[in-house]
């Protein structure tokens, strides 16, 4: 879908900025009528096809169909565009599974000594009820 979006805006000009290519896909298609949420999709499936190679990215934002050139030099097969974004997406999971990994952590911490010190002032207690029972 994004390569022929890209092919008929091409016909109007060379490069086809994120911009133009949001608002033609929320012109034409029933997409997401957030604009954040949407061009952020939009980012992500761009970034897989410019992997794959289906489309080529020039500069920041802006993304043409390849030449026949292009396509013949792209060192990248769509196996290894899957491995590099199978690595991507293992390294972000870890990222999170991580962060989760802190947090828990530490509210086992605070649990510890949250029981720890009720612990104590009950001995303590124990202990003074022990020690006037001695008197």
């Amino acid at each position: 879908m994004l390569r022929t979006i890209i092919k008929e805006l091409q016909k109007r000009q060379l490069f086809v900025k994120l911009k133009n290519l949001r608002d033609h896909i929320q012109r034409h298609y029933p997409v997401e009528t957030d604009l954040e949420t949407l061009e952020q999709e939009l980012q992500e499936k761009l970034k897989y096809a410019v992997c794959v190679g289906l489309i080529a990215k020039y500069g920041d934002d802006q993304y043409c169909i390849p030449t026949l050139r292009e396509e013949a030099n792209a060192a990248k097969t769509a196996i290894s565009a899957f491995w590099e974004m199978y690595k991507n997406n293992y390294q972000l999971l870890n990222k999170r599974k991580k962060k989760s990994d802190i947090k828990r952590s530490l509210l086992h911490q605070k649990q510890n000594k949250y029981i720890n010190s009720s612990k104590n002032s009950s001995n303590d207690e124990t202990d003074s009820s022990e020690d006037s029972d001695f008197f």
